[in-house]
């Protein structure tokens, strides 16, 4: 029987909700760090980069041409850099840099160098972390809710077909009486679920006598419990009858 798509749905924004949470934690606080080979980064003003230099705590100082920012680690320091923005009309920095002992790095960046590899760090990898753990947390939904079926369906358009139309989608088919070969007689127990799903198979049968009664056919039927309980045989015993 199809599962109800109403709670499938429910669960399933929650469960990318909390995977764009982790997506947004690990960009925050994992991503920036790689752009700086990992260092924990601390803003620092100018005149605390010129006073490390006169205390001769500087053990190397990074500078990139394209930009106003210099890195610089401290002596005795491991794990941690300071960042600072540098003043253009200080033309005696790299003097001081020299006078105090410390290793200057100069990069001259070349026009779109490293691109690509920012781009992935920072957009295509956290996207693919994002939808991989995404996929990840909506298989473990769907297997505890008795369903096992593929998640997303990549065959069609959508999302799951790069449309949408088949993420989360559920895996039934529409099955003829003639391909089953099952009926109720077939399944051993569960005799209350039996009895719920004939006057189903029953209401399909005889519609009229039931509507002069004011019922209304249901929607489906949700078959909840473990694996190996009979929930197919029984979704298979009602397309048989039916």
């Amino acid at each position: 029987m199809e599962m109800d798509d109403h709670k499938r749905r429910r669960n399933l924004i929650l469960y990318m909700l909390i995977a764009f949470a982790v997506y947004l934690v690990l960009s925050s606080v994992l991503f920036p760090n790689f752009k700086n080979g990992g260092l924990e980064v601390e803003d620092v003003t100018y005149s605390q980069l010129l006073s490390d230099l006169e205390d001769k705590k500087v053990d190397e100082v990074s500078y990139t041409t394209d930009d106003a920012q210099a890195v610089y680690t401290l002596k005795g320091e491991e794990g941690k850099a300071y960042r600072t923005t540098t003043m253009p009309t200080d033309v005696d920095l790299t003097n001081r840099i020299e006078e105090a002992g410390a290793t200057l790095r100069v990069t001259i960046p070349k026009q779109d160098s490293g691109m690509w590899t920012y781009l992935f760090i920072t957009v295509f990898a956290p996207m693919l972390i994002f939808f991989l753990l995404g996929w990840w947390l909506n298989r473990r939904m769907k297997k505890a809710m008795g369903d096992d079926n593929p998640s997303m369906d990549f065959s069609g358009g959508g999302f799951g077909g790069f449309g949408g139309g088949n993420l989360g989608k559920s895996g039934a088919r529409i099955v003829a009486s003639k391909d089953v070969g099952v009926t109720f007689k077939d399944v051993a127990g569960q005799e209350e679920a039996k009895e719920s799903l004939k006057e189903v198979v029953d209401f399909l049968e005889n519609p009229k006598r039931y509507e002069e009664i004011g019922a209304k056919l249901p929607r489906g039927a949700l078959l909840v419990g473990p694996p190996g309980t009979g929930k197919t045989l029984l979704a298979k015993a009602v397309a048989g009858e039916a």
